[in-house]
């Protein structure tokens, strides 16, 4: 994807104006990942510190598993 430079310029100017509010507006969403983590550890000291790996390797397995079930018998017909 090849953004021209007045395309980027705009995106910072945007960001410039409106940074500020769209901060206070979305900062709720990290407080709330802070507070999960946090109880996340307080109810399980063990888990480790990186969570996003297992969560990968989850999505992974289960889109390998999701794949061959959407595959179609290939001793039916395809009238479409």
């Amino acid at each position: 994807m090849c953004l021209r430079n007045d395309t980027i310029k705009t995106i910072q100017d945007w960001f410039a104006h409106n940074g500020e509010a769209l901060y206070e507006e979305l900062k709720h969403v990290r407080n709330q990942h802070y507070a999960i983590d946090a109880l996340l550890r307080e109810n399980n000291p063990d888990l480790p510190y990186d969570i996003v790996a297992p969560i990968a390797q989850t999505h992974t397995i289960l889109a390998v598993q999701n794949h061959r079930k959407k595959r179609a018998d290939s001793r039916q017909l395809n009238l479409l």
